[in-house]
């Protein structure tokens, strides 16, 4: 580093937290973080035993001992021992003032505004004490949280990496953000109480037939209206439920994250179809969407506007403070 004794490991605090060395006595708490698969779903490494996470460990020490990185334990001042997560910068050249972004937090912790306090902090050291000019950041583009989080400490969006990364057998496209230092300080963000009210549409001739929006967010709230199976692109509609649940989940993502939310924020689901049996056939399809999230839920059997409708899902959402 630059600017910094490689034997001097900088200790950064902010209000609430402590940001120290990541020690030997933590690999249990990265190991339960990066084998996690909330945490790892976004997250571009992961360790199924604790003795694999010994390479993580190395890693930490020794992009340190060689200038190329730093990295942070997370922790409470009140109780350092016990790491809520972790967070850092790597590929950092010291020739060309430059360094990448990375974080990861335990689940218990997220919704808290953790992440956003910390990385501020980080960031503030970058650009002063070690006189980066520019921190940039990988996001994968399902990660909905973590593209709101960067927006929100001023990172500009610079493109789209198509098919950059294979996990798990999948291509995954990265979206390329970046923070300079001599870019605006970003402002704080307005509390729920006087952020605007906005209406999201899907483009469905419906909405504006009947008069109503596909979702309102009103705050950190996002409410949207009972959902169908019709591919809006081309206004058709499977026979089929369990096909036309997935289609209503997509369309329902599509507008969660118009609202920069996604499936992971929805706190309650309502499920209406006209005939209870087909409700099963669906389980499934929900499973594979919401097995991590486990919204509070109502199934209500009632006749749909089109006898082609065999399900219609109404979500609300919640916004979470950025982790």
């Amino acid at each position: 580093m630059d600017t910094e004794s490689p034997r001097t490991f900088p200790e950064l605090c902010t209000t609430r937290f402590l940001l120290r060395r990541i020690v030997p006595a933590d690999r249990d708490i990265v190991f339960r973080g990066l084998s996690d698969p909330r945490v790892v779903a976004h997250y571009g490494v992961s360790y199924a035993t604790l003795e694999a996470t010994q390479a993580q460990m190395n890693w930490f020490e020794e992009i340190f001992a060689q200038g190329t990185g730093v990295w942070w334990g997370i922790c409470r001042p009140s109780n350092p021992s016990e790491l809520l997560g972790a967070a850092g910068m790597n590929d950092l050249s010291a020739r060309h003032r430059r360094a990448e972004l990375g974080y990861w937090l335990l689940p218990e912790h997220w919704g808290q505004g953790v992440t956003r306090e910390c990385v501020t902090a980080l960031l503030r050291h970058a650009y002063q004490a070690m006189h980066l000019y520019r921190v940039g950041a990988e996001v994968d583009v399902g990660n909905a949280r973590s593209v709101r989080l960067l927006q929100r400490l001023g990172f500009q969006f610079e493109g789209t990496r198509r098919a950059y990364e294979l996990k798990d057998g999948r291509h995954l496209d990265l979206m390329l953000f970046a923070r300079l230092a001599s870019d605006p300080v970003p402002r704080q963000s307005l509390p729920e109480s006087t952020m605007p009210r906005k209406l999201i549409s899907s483009g469905s001739p419906f909405e504006e037939q009947i008069a109503y929006s596909r979702a309102v967010v009103d705050g950190g709230w996002i409410f949207v209206s009972g959902t169908t199976g019709f591919d809006y692109t081309t206004m058709t509609i499977s026979d089929d439920a369990a096909e036309q649940a997935d289609q209503c989940l997509i369309n329902i993502q599509h507008a969660l994250r118009q609202a920069g939310a996604d499936l992971a924020d929805v706190v309650r689901v309502t499920y209406i179809l006209p005939k209870a049996e087909d409700f099963e056939r669906c389980w499934p399809v929900l499973r594979r969407h919401f097995g991590e999230v486990r919204p509070a839920a109502t199934m209500i059997c009632a006749g749909l506007l089109d006898p082609r409708m065999k399900i219609e899902i109404e979500v609300t959402a919640r916004r979470r403070r950025d982790e």
